[in-house]
């Protein structure tokens, strides 16, 4: 048996590294339908649940690619309030990977931290 992994199985465990990890990802935000994806990019794509019923978008779509500068790009999807099409909700590029779990955090209200840090007052 070989634990060899593949190129885009390795970028996607990486990315889950940078996320805290899959049982991380999964315990705090319900994430499911985990794939990966080798063209055009070495990509990480899975789905979150609807969380409340105000959520304009009922299911999220998550991608997470790494480009060719060597830095990550962010895509979330959605269906639209009408449920016609799926439309981005959110986009950024040129992550760097520091930078991945707040910037997911941020776009999707969902923390990855069970106790996250507070901002001080000024």
């Amino acid at each position: 048996m070989s634990t060899d992994l593949t190129p885009v199985q390795e970028t996607a465990n990486f990315i889950l590294s940078f996320l805290g990890g899959y049982g991380n990802l999964v315990f705090l935000t319900g994430a499911n339908n985990f794939s990966v994806e080798e063209t055009p990019k070495h990509a990480l794509n899975f789905t979150l649940p609807p969380f409340d019923g105000d959520s304009l978008y009922e299911h999220r779509y998550v991608q997470i690619s790494l480009n060719s500068m060597d830095t990550y790009d962010l895509v979330i999807k959605g269906w639209n309030k009408e449920q016609t099409n799926i439309e981005v909700v959110h986009r950024s590029e040129g992550l760097y990977n520091d930078m991945l779990k707040k910037c997911f955090e941020e776009a999707t209200g969902l923390y990855l931290t069970l106790f996250p840090k507070k901002k001080k007052a000024p």
